[in-house]
């Protein structure tokens, strides 16, 4: 990992700790093998606008944009994306669609868990798992986990 992709990282935690419309965490892992990917954890405030949501997440994750790699002339948008964490929205609404679209379209990031299944004791569907790995098995985050335990677990993703 560069000094300038640490910056990057360190710039998106630094600044997120002030929003009132949620919180990242983000990590730059590096498998034993130098294979390399961005995790980044989210929590959305409830009641939040959906668009509110999409502007946040576009300030805070536009370095790893094709039109953010551009205007910082790197290639952050290549290294491989899981985005993931309680979105406090239930994707199971038609209305969700604008935010899945816009994480396609600005991110390349595709859905992994399926919106219609909970993933709350609740029956909501407000927890979201997505990625541009495209081997990264299905699995979401919610009231059941299904977490990645091992460096074998990862290396099967990839």
């Amino acid at each position: 990992m560069s000094d300038s992709d640490s910056e990057n990282i360190a710039n998106i935690m630094e600044r997120d700790s002030a929003s009132p419309v949620g919180d990242l965490c983000a990590s730059q892992i590096v498998m034993d093998d130098g294979r390399e990917f961005l995790m980044v954890i989210v929590y959305i405030s409830p009641n939040q606008k959906i668009n509110d949501i999409i502007a946040f997440l576009h300030r805070r994750l536009l370095p790893y944009s094709h039109e953010g790699s551009m205007l910082l002339k790197d290639n952050l948008d290549k290294l491989p994306l899981l985005l993931a964490g309680d979105f406090n929205v239930n994707f199971a609404r038609d209305n969700l669609l604008q935010l899945i679209t816009f994480l396609q379209e600005k991110f390349s990031l595709h859905i992994n868990n399926d919106p219609r299944e909970a993933t709350t004791r609740y029956g909501t569907a407000i927890d979201g798992v997505f990625t541009s790995l495209s081997q990264l098995s299905r699995t979401f985050l919610g009231y059941s986990y299904t977490l990645i335990t091992s460096e074998q677990q990862l290396n099967n993703i990839f």
